[in-house]
């Protein structure tokens, strides 16, 4: 019975092309608005950590003076003394802090070129915090930092540029004017945003992580931070040991714990810190600091593209609009065939067969109108791409488990659309429609 009703769909379709045609680009640009739109927010609202984002936490400064619009786009960021007391060891609590550099890395082979590289400063236990896989060697130790060696790890994709692919573990890498010595070279990871550094391009900083260095070597030896500098006052002087001493917020932190008594604690030692002294030896009163989870921090720093939420409503909308005017149409059409369908009643035919007929027609057009709907979701991710930042757009992508949603989604919107006037036009009455015929 299904082949019948399926030969009947087709052969009406192919009498009313036109009919059938702006059905199914209904159904389609509908569904591809939607599809797009959700693509993009899923890729921006995605987890950066699954099972371990929910366990950090970030610093967050605020002022009630002229400081405040610049303390607030600097969520994240603290100031260097300020990321030395929170890395002081407490009880239950794992800190983080890093900043961003960039520099020229000199080739090791011949017939290669000085080559950009781009990479952090952070604090040991970086890398077992964070589950950053090693494809070779390993971090370095409290022992390794403390002593201000110069190490590096680097990426896979560096250590192919530089070193060809092999282990270069024991290596040495000139960066600038400083030889550092390989002791690891990383696995792919990019967590997405860089939650780490959200203020580097709002997480999407468009470049690949080349290399990690120790925070307090990159500090003795003056590494330049080429990331965010948020200051109210101007450092006095230049170069890094002038930034060092400022208030400047240019150093990022990440804490992690399931102890909320000890992120309390930590959120005490941040609002102490921040207050600080004046130079008549009173607190600042108008600053304040507390730790904040991290996805509160991805919300404040609006790592999600300004109307996207909004984006998501219309585009539903529109879906729920083209449904709606697929039904219209398909209820009109189906109503101007009571001829052939009382005829039908009369040769036999059940209600449910002339049902179940007009639901395959409805199912036809959903999967037609899916087919279209993929389509011209792939085209509107491609100029996604094109029109939001580089970041973001980079994430939104159209994989198999959405084609299939697409389909199926599309087939039971349609169907579901298509059941009213199927019920409808079921009821006709044989001897009404003949003699209407």
């Amino acid at each position: 019975m299904f082949e019948y009703h399926l030969r009947c769909a087709l052969h009406k379709s192919l009498r009313r092309p036109w009919l059938a045609s702006t059905l199914i680009l209904i159904i389609g640009l509908g569904a591809a608005a939607c599809m797009t739109t959700l693509s993009v927010l899923r890729a921006a609202t995605r987890d950066p950590m699954p099972g371990l984002s929910q366990l950090m936490y970030a610093p967050s400064i605020m002022s009630r003076g002229q400081a405040a619009a610049t303390l607030a786009a600097a969520q994240g960021l603290v100031d260097h003394a300020t990321a030395m007391r929170l890395l002081t060891p407490a009880r239950n609590v794992r800190v983080l802090a890093d900043y961003a550099i960039s520099g020229i890395a000199l080739p090791q082979r011949p017939g290669t070129h000085p080559t950009a590289i781009y990479g952090h400063a952070v604090s040991t236990g970086f890398f077992s915090m964070l589950h950053v896989p090693l494809v070779f060697g390993g971090a370095w130790s409290a022992a390794d930092e403390d002593r201000g060696d110069l190490l590096v790890v680097i990426s896979e994709k560096l250590n192919n540029r530089i070193f060809g692919g092999r282990n270069s573990v024991g290596e040495t890498l000139r960066y600038n004017d400083s030889t550092l010595r390989v002791v690891g070279v990383m696995g792919e990871w990019e967590p997405s945003p860089r939650f780490y550094d959200v203020n580097v391009g709002n997480g999407y900083p468009g470049t690949d992580e080349d290399f990690f260095v120790p925070f307090a070597s990159a500090l003795a030896n003056e590494f330049s931070s080429s990331g965010t500098v948020s200051c109210v006052e101007a450092p006095r002087g230049g170069g890094l040991h002038a930034l060092i001493d400022s208030r400047c917020l240019w150093i990022s932190v990440i804490a992690e714990t399931q102890d909320k008594d000890a992120i309390g604690a930590l959120s005490e030692v941040l609002d102490s810190t921040v207050k600080g002294t004046s130079a008549d030896g009173t607190a600042d009163s108008e600053r304040s600091g507390t730790m904040i989870p991290l996805s509160a921090l991805l919300e404040r720093k609006n790592i999600v593209p300004a109307g996207t939420h909004a984006s998501v409503v219309v585009a539903i909308a529109l879906f729920l609009g083209c449904l709606i005017t697929a039904a219209s149409l398909m209820l009109s059409n189906y109503l101007g065939r009571t001829t052939e369908l009382g005829l039908r009643r009369a040769l036999g035919a059940k209600r449910q067969d002339i049902l179940g007929m007009l639901l395959v027609e409805s199912a036809l057009i959903g999967i037609l109108g899916g087919l279209i709907g993929v389509a011209l979701t792939l085209a509107g991710v491609a100029a996604v791409h094109r029109l939001l930042p580089s970041g973001p757009a980079e994430l939104a992508t159209f994989q198999f488990g959405a084609l299939v949603l697409t389909m199926l989604g599309t087939l039971v919107a349609t169907v579901l659309a298509g059941c009213y006037p199927a019920m409808t036009a079921s009821r006709v009455l044989p001897y009404a429609a003949i003699k209407q015929g």
